[in-house]
């Protein structure tokens, strides 16, 4: 197998999880954006009716009843989200900063979220901003509808498919990156629904420190073995 040389991981519910202090920032977000997208209710009454769980379940409320655009929704949602509900893993971090992998990052979310979801997590200040790619970069698809961003973010990364991990919370996110041949792997954070009918992930991991615990071990078992020949290498008196 080709060795991994870079990682592109997703965001949201992949570098972090989807806990109860994350759906009660949904609902506090989702309040404000439907008061703020002009939806006729008391702050209230939007309170109410947004539900504390993942945001796309009451956009499309919003959509099918008011008419309100998915995508204006979510940029709404995404600007009065708070990052207090995210708790930073030095542990993670660290091994993050410290692994040899080139690291990048396709979100579905708006730029203005990555990033800030990023610098609180504490990760941002050592991903090349070129290899991060969000909404507003999926012009022609998204991670879930086409191989696009993926051969984009390719050819930023300067490798090829067979040297790449793709890590995902959903297997459906999957599907165009294994097309191309990149090696996908799924985030379940112990939701054991994630791997019933698996279809496109190769390798399901608890939570992203296993996969780089995994990963930076074969870098350093690559080193070792890599050392030991160049000892036997100079022992037998060739230079």
């Amino acid at each position: 197998m080709q060795k991994i040389s870079g990682i592109i991981w997703d965001l949201d519910n992949s570098l972090y999880p989807f806990d109860d202090d994350f759906f009660q920032a949904t609902k506090k977000a989702l309040a404000k954006a439907i008061i703020e997208l002009g939806v006729n209710m008391t702050k209230r009454e939007a309170f109410n009716y947004a539900k504390a769980s993942y945001p796309m379940d009451t956009i499309k409320r919003l959509n099918t009843e008011f008419g309100i655009e998915k995508d204006k929704a979510f940029d709404c949602y995404y600007k009065n989200l708070d990052t207090d509900f995210i708790k930073s893993d030095k542990n993670f971090v660290e091994k993050l900063k410290s692994s040899d992998k080139k690291i990048a990052i396709i979100s579905h979310a708006s730029r203005d979220w990555v990033f800030r979801a990023l610098d609180k997590i504490g990760v941002l200040g050592f991903i090349d901003n070129n290899l991060i790619m969000t909404a507003e970069d999926m012009i022609e698809g998204g991670k879930n509808d086409s191989c696009n961003i993926f051969e984009k973010m390719l050819q930023r990364m300067e490798l090829t498919a067979k040297e790449v991990a793709m890590v995902d919370d959903k297997d459906e996110n999957l599907k165009y990156a294994k097309k191309i041949g990149i090696k996908t792997l799924l985030i379940t954070y112990g939701d054991e629904k994630k791997l019933q009918d698996i279809k496109y992930a190769d390798k399901s991991y608890l939570t992203p420190i296993c996969v780089l615990r995994e990963f930076n071990q074969n870098a350093i078992k690559n080193t070792n073995k890599a050392k030991k020949i160049n000892k036997i290498y100079h022992k037998n008196g060739r230079r």
